[in-house]
C-alpha cells in the first residue's frame, strides 16, 4: 500500500500488526440460592427433600405451584405480606409434614454463606411454642400454601454454620426457606391487632365481611399480621366469624 505526496513519489505505508490481548479468564458467578452444605435429621425416617441432596437439586426452589412437602399435594401459592429479601425462586427444604406430631424431631441445617434462615409455622398452632422458636424473629410475613396459611418466623447465620431446629409447632408441618443474607434483616412488624384483617387500624364490620370472603376464597388478602384464625383452634371457618363478632360488640 502507498501513498502519493506532492512531489509524485511514493512511500510504502506499513500496516502494523494487531495486539491480541489473551482472553481474560471467565468470570464464576455464585448460584443466586443458598446452597445446603449439611443437613440432618434425627428421630424421623421420613424423606426431606433439599438441594443439596443431588437428585432433587434443580426442583427444591421456591415458586408458585412448587410442592410444600414431600409427602403431600400442597403447594406455594403467593406471598401475602411482601417483605425483602424476596422469598420466591430461594432455597428451601421439603419437609414431610407426617412428621408434625413427631416429638423426637430435631433438624439441623448448614448453608454455604451468611443466610437468613426463615421457618414457616402454622398460623392456625394454638399450643404454646416449643423453646427452640424462642430466639426466632417473627417477620410478619404470611406465606400462603393450597393447605395451611404459614407465618415466617427467621435467624441469620453465618456461613458454614449449623442451625437446629425442633419439633414441630402447629397441625400441619413448618417449612424451611433460606434467603442470602443482605445488608439489613427484615424489620419485625411492630404490634398490631392480629384481629384488624383489613388493616383499617379498629376491628369492624368491614373485618367481618373480609373474614367471609377469606373462609370462601383462601387467597383473599388480609392485612400483614392479621391472624383470621380468630378464636386459635380448628383452623378457619364460620367459628372464627363468631367469635370476630363477639369481639367487636363486646
Amino acid at each position: 500500500l502507498y501513498i502519493r505526496n506532492q512531489s509524485g513519489g511514493g512511500v510504502p505505508i506499513v500496516t502494523p500488526t494487531p495486539t491480541i490481548s489473551p482472553t481474560p479468564a471467565p468470570t464464576v458467578t455464585p448460584p443466586a440460592q443458598v446452597q445446603i452444605e449439611s443437613f440432618v435429621v434425627s428421630g424421623s425416617n421420613l424423606v426431606y427433600e433439599y438441594n443439596g441432596d443431588g437428585i432433587h437439586a434443580s426442583e427444591i426452589i421456591m415458586a408458585d405451584g412448587a410442592l410444600v412437602y414431600s409427602d403431600d399435594s400442597a403447594v406455594f401459592t403467593d406471598l401475602r405480606a411482601p417483605s425483602p429479601p424476596e422469598l420466591f425462586n430461594q432455597t428451601y427444604i421439603r419437609t414431610p409434614n407426617s412428621d408434625n406430631a413427631n416429638g423426637n424431631l430435631s433438624l439441623s441445617v448448614t448453608p454455604d454463606r451468611d443466610a437468613l434462615i426463615y421457618v414457616g409455622i402454622d398460623i392456625s398452632a394454638s399450643l404454646p411454642s416449643p423453646s427452640w422458636l424462642d430466639s426466632w424473629t417473627d417477620s410478619g410475613i404470611l406465606l400462603d400454601t393450597t393447605g395451611v396459611l404459614f407465618r415466617l418466623y427467621y435467624k441469620s447465620v453465618s456461613a458454614h454454620t449449623p442451625l437446629s431446629l425442633g419439633v414441630n409447632y402447629g397441625t400441619r408441618m413448618y417449612t424451611i426457606i433460606l434467603v442470602p443474607q443482605q445488608t439489613s434483616s427484615p424489620t419485625p412488624t411492630p404490634g398490631l391487632d392480629p384481629n384488624d384483617l383489613t388493616g383499617e387500624g379498629n376491628v369492624d364490620l368491614n373485618d367481618i365481611i373480609l373474614l367471609i370472603q377469606y373462609i370462601f376464597d383462601s387467597s383473599t388478602p388480609i392485612a400483614q399480621g392479621a391472624n383470621p384464625n380468630i378464636d386459635g383452634v380448628n383452623g378457619v371457618n364460620l367459628l372464627d366469624v363468631i367469635a370476630l363478632i363477639g369481639i367487636i360488640f363486646s
